[in-house]
């Protein structure tokens, strides 16, 4: 390894790979296909190859090596389930009947509206809100 290529001995580069110059795609490839053959999901195998590939972009942009790119494996895209017609439905036409129940449809109805995820709208304050756009014509 060239001494002018940095590695420091805690980046993940450096513990999941053994470089040496000559970079080839086959060794930046195999120590990936160890981890997945060892049982990393694929989504962790991408963790690994961002790291790689901003590595060898910052050697690119510094001139000190060209042309190797890790394509990203292939991944189980993750399908939420939503709710039906029927269970929306359910959820407009209750009556709230006390402040916890107020506020609990006032939650849900803003969940269906926006698609704001529920962390966002438990950490969400009058402040963070303007109010000029809700109400405006």
């Amino acid at each position: 390894m060239s001494p002018h290529i940095p590695f420091s001995s805690t980046s993940s580069r450096s513990r999941l790979l053994n470089l040496q110059e000559p970079l080839t795609q086959s060794q930046l490839s195999e120590p990936l296909i160890a981890l997945l053959e060892g049982g990393m999901s694929a989504g962790c195998c991408n963790a690994y190859i961002r790291g790689i590939n901003s590595y060898l972009t910052w050697l690119d942009e510094k001139e000190l090596f060209t042309g190797l790119k890790v394509k990203k494996l292939k991944t189980n895209k993750r399908v939420f389930k939503t709710l039906s017609d029927q269970q929306l439905k359910a959820i407009i036409s209750f009556k709230p009947q006390t402040f916890f129940e107020h506020r609990l449809y006032t939650l849900l109805c803003l969940a269906i509206d926006t698609g704001c995820r529920i962390d966002e709208l438990l950490v969400l304050t009058r402040n963070n809100v303007d109010s000029t756009i809700l109400f405006s014509e």
